[in-house]
Order: structure tokens, then C-alpha cells, then sequence
């Protein structure tokens, strides 16, 4: 991915072309042995160009090097905030690590709420990767449609309408 030297790692590589990248849950955790110098959840060489990113989740790991967004004019962005400052993309993307049934099993577990409903609708796209329906309006990001369940209801106090006081 690097010059003559350099290894890296991505977990989206856009090597070519136009990126559009919306739902996506990227996640670089390479364990960074000393052969690895940068880490990257989505890495823009030069010529490519992002028409659109957003509503992604986009985690990297805490060993050194690592960076959410490398780009093509060779600047790194260790921050969500500051690729979307410098970018105007990915301005209602998350910076979390996901909470996957397992390593192997990559469906959210349904009691999280980290990635639900935080996407954004594609037209065209109507099912996820289990042919779930997708929600229309506030669809998942990644390739689960899940439903979360709540540990219990929630109360609150809407109105307090009065206090009435009687002497005796």
C-alpha cells in the first residue's frame, strides 16, 4: 500500500476510481508487529477522489501508527473530527468498536445500540446481508439490520402538574 519500505494496513484500501462510502462499518485492529508502519480503517491514495462518505462506523486499534484516514496528499488524520474537518466528509460517522456476537460472527448483538439506526437510506438497497428488511428511514450501519432489545422499560417524568397543599 506504501511506497518501497513502508507496509500498511487498511481495512478499505481505494486505490482507484471515486470512493462513495456510507454504512460501513470499518474496523483496522492489526496487531502492528514491527513490520506494519501505519494503520489505516480507510486509506485515499493520490487521483482517487470521495464523492461521499458518511454514516460509517470506523474503529483502529491503539498501537502505534494507527490512523482512521490516510490520504491521498499524505496527511494522516489519527481522529474522526479532524478527517471531517479537513474533508467535510463523515460528519455523522462514529469512532467505536462495534459489539459483534464474535470474531467469527459478525451480526451485532442485540443488545447494543452502538450502530442501530444510525445509518443513512440507499436507494436501492432494501435487504442486508441476511435478506432482513432494511428500515427506510433510519436503516443500521453495517451489513445487519437488527432490532435491539432494551434491558427493561424506561420511565421518566413528563409534566409535574401541580402540588396541591390542604391544612388541616
Amino acid at each position: 500500500i506504501q511506497p518501497t519500505g513502508y507496509l500498511s494496513t487498511a481495512a478499505l484500501y481505494a486505490g482507484s476510481g471515486t470512493v462513495t462510502c456510507k454504512n460501513n462499518i470499518l474496523i483496522n485492529t492489526s496487531d502492528g508487529n514491527n513490520n506494519v508502519n501505519f494503520r489505516h480503517c480507510l486509506k485515499i491514495v493520490s487521483g482517487v477522489s470521495v464523492s461521499s462518505s458518511n454514516n460509517n462506523c470506523m474503529y483502529v486499534g491503539s498501537s502505534q501508527n494507527c490512523f482512521l484516514v490516510g490520504s491521498s496528499a499524505g496527511v494522516n488524520y489519527n481522529s474522526l473530527s479532524a478527517w471531517s474537518t479537513a474533508s467535510g466528509h463523515d460528519n455523522l460517522s462514529i469512532n467505536t468498536l462495534p459489539d459483534f456476537v464474535s470474531n467469527e460472527n459478525l451480526h451485532i448483538q442485540t443488545t447494543s445500540f452502538k450502530v442501530d439506526r444510525k445509518g443513512i437510506s440507499i436507494p436501492g438497497v432494501f435487504g442486508d446481508i441476511d435478506n432482513d428488511l432494511r428500515d427506510g428511514s433510519f436503516p443500521d450501519i453495517g451489513a445487519d439490520e437488527y432490532n435491539p432489545i432494551s434491558n427493561g422499560p424506561d420511565v421518566g417524568i413528563y409534566s409535574i402538574s401541580g402540588i396541591n397543599i390542604v391544612e388541616c
